[in-house]
């Protein structure tokens, strides 16, 4: 049927049709163009670690840390930018009674997020206190006993627990002011061979490291 303007329903269509596919064009390179942008400024990180003692530790000391580690491992990624997470946190069990393999089952959150930690694959370098606190006898030798880390090298092996290696002598320590607490490094027993050997090999460097700033 034509209407008076010499159009048809056909005409409606047509013209509405192109209308919406041209705002679902627009609608789409937004999408497209949003996503660049936050590709682009997100920084993928280049390595990532999980610090745990029973102190809370500053801003401050976690960005010393990075910056030991990220001379260390420099811009993995390739690009063009050093950028390293580290996850801190304070592991104090006052009840005696934790879950350390599942998230969610701890009142603790601190716990909850290093059984996150253990389970997730992304974190293979822990490096964990020993110092008892409460209930808590300290983490270097709670998860160092329940087989979440793999059997380090006998050069890096602790002689009283191969799954740990002491970084107890490490100068970056009283760099960042933690020389008072005993650390141990443990790599995460993730079956991927390539990721434990490089988490070792850091573990090896961060014998002798100092702060670097990059």
């Amino acid at each position: 049927m034509e209407r008076y303007d010499g159009k048809t329903r056909k005409d409606d269509i047509k013209k509405y049709s192109l209308i919406g596919l041209a705002v679902l064009v627009v609608i789409l390179g937004l999408i497209l163009l949003t996503s660049y942008l936050k590709k682009q400024n997100t920084v993928e990180p280049d390595y990532r670690a999980v610090i745990a003692c029973s102190e809370s530790l500053s801003q401050d000391v976690v960005e010393e840390l990075e910056n030991v580690i990220g001379g260390i491992v420099g811009d993995a990624n390739g690009d063009g930018k050093v950028r390293i997470d580290i996850q801190a946190l304070k592991l104090v069990d006052v009840s005696g009674n934790i879950d350390l393999a599942n998230p969610g089952e701890n009142s603790d959150d601190a716990f909850n997020r290093m059984a996150m930690y253990l389970a997730n694959g992304e974190y293979n370098l822990f490096l964990l206190s020993d110092e008892p606190s409460g209930g808590f006898k300290g983490a270097a030798t709670v998860y160092g006993q329940a087989d979440f880390f793999a059997e380090l090298p006998e050069e890096l092996a602790d002689p009283t627990c191969p799954t740990r290696t002491s970084l107890k002598e490490a100068p970056f320590w009283s760099e960042i002011g933690l020389d008072a607490i005993d650390f141990y490094g443990c790599v995460l027993d993730s079956g991927d061979t390539a990721a434990e050997n490089q988490a070792m090999d850091i573990l090896r460097q961060l014998k002798t490291a100092h702060v670097t700033l990059w």
